[in-house]
């Protein structure tokens, strides 16, 4: 790059040193130095010449300059990511625009759910509320909890059976296509897997039935895309397989503070128990 050598002819303005000038067309030239100062910043012209124009930090001029990376210094030169910082750029209103599509779409589906359909599916969720939050309250009561996590373990047995019975009524109907053995068969393991549970100490019963209804979940999400079930019913239990996996995960969280405070209490009757022992031990 050549050198200006007569700035005031050019109507350019010294700037640090001789090598910098500032100039009011959108470019000027400089010599073949590192174009880096202290308290200046390169900014980098669209055109493909090299040519540079230096001013103060967080001050652009008119032109359309853009800003070179720090990291894009290296010894052999200037380099420049002016595509990647454009297509950052571009891609931060098409992010928005996703969120707000993927927004409408989820609307737009689950209106498509029918109203009986919602409003008994929700309320199927009531009894896995009611003893999640009772299991809460009564945490430390272990005559309480030996109630309410029967009747947990009890409901979400049936529940699964009645989830897995879906694919049945849909074969029986033949909707999306006769399978024969194959939705026949998923429509019965989890009835056969979720009754043993009730015989199940009560952390085994509750894991292997938020196993149970994530794995259908699954199994709907597979059935709706290759049209086995209807398109909104995936979506549906989505909402309902959450609220029971919480449900689960809070009787499950309550379970282990009543035995933690089974344990300290328990810890706690043994200490006080020493001095009474060591004193009717003496007597004797």
């Amino acid at each position: 790059m050549s050198k200006n050598t007569n700035p005031k002819s050019s109507g350019c303005r010294s700037a640090i040193s001789t090598k910098y000038v500032w100039c009011p067309e959108p470019f000027f030239e400089l010599d073949d130095q590192p174009a880096i100062r202290k308290g200046l910043r390169v900014h980098v012209t669209r055109n493909v010449n090299r040519q540079w124009a230096f001013f103060k930090p967080n001050i652009l001029l008119d032109h359309q300059l853009y800003s070179r990376p720090s990291t894009g210094i290296q010894s052999n030169g200037l380099k420049t990511s002016l595509s990647s910082q454009r297509q950052e750029k571009a891609e931060l209103p098409r992010h928005k625009d996703g969120v707000i599509s993927d927004a409408k779409t989820f609307a737009r589906t689950f209106k498509e759910v029918p109203p009986p359909a919602a409003i008994f599916g929700f309320a199927g969720t009531l009894p896995y509320i009611a003893t999640s939050t009772a299991s809460v309250l009564y945490a430390s009561s272990p005559e309480m909890q030996a109630v309410i996590e029967p009747v947990q373990i009890g409901y979400g047995a049936c529940v699964l059976s009645f989830m897995g019975a879906v694919h049945w009524g849909l074969e029986m109907a033949k909707y999306g296509g006769e399978m024969g053995y194959k939705r026949y068969t998923l429509s019965v393991v989890p009835a056969i897997l979720a009754w043993p549970t009730m015989l199940f100490p009560t952390e085994i019963a509750l894991t292997t039935h938020l196993l149970g209804f994530t794995s259908l979940l699954y199994a709907d999400v597979v059935s709706a895309s290759r049209g086995l079930v209807p398109s909104w019913y995936p979506l549906l239990r989505f909402w309902l397989t959450g609220i029971v996996g919480f449900s689960i995960v809070v009787t499950l969280v309550a379970k282990q503070r009543q035995e933690t405070d089974v344990i300290a209490k328990a810890r706690k009757n043994a200490i006080e128990a020493i001095p009474l022992v060591r004193e009717s031990s003496e007597n004797e």
